[in-house]
């Protein structure tokens, strides 16, 4: 498997950073797989923490945006994690 290792690390710290910071108590599980018939690997990062409202969720990709601007506030950040990730 060839990959660019500093930019799967960071999507993937992206993901971690803001499952850790919208989960303060509960679970947050990464799941690696491979489909052998596809040669490829997936991740998963799944949490427990306070969700994103489904009318919000492409919303969250985009530059400079969050779900709730509040929650800027409370858990700070520029809202540029998940859209350089997607963009990766």
């Amino acid at each position: 498997m060839y990959t660019d290792k500093m930019r799967l690390d960071q999507v993937l710290k992206n993901l971690l950073s803001n499952a850790f910071k919208f989960s303060p108590k509960g679970k947050v599980n990464l799941t690696i797989s491979y489909n052998l018939q596809e040669d490829m690997i997936s991740f998963s990062v799944v949490d427990t923490g306070i969700g994103i409202p489904k009318d919000k969720q492409a919303l969250v990709f985009e530059a400079f945006q969050q779900a709730d601007g509040s929650t800027k506030r409370k858990y700070g950040g520029t809202g540029l994690g998940l859209s350089i990730s997607k963009e990766i």
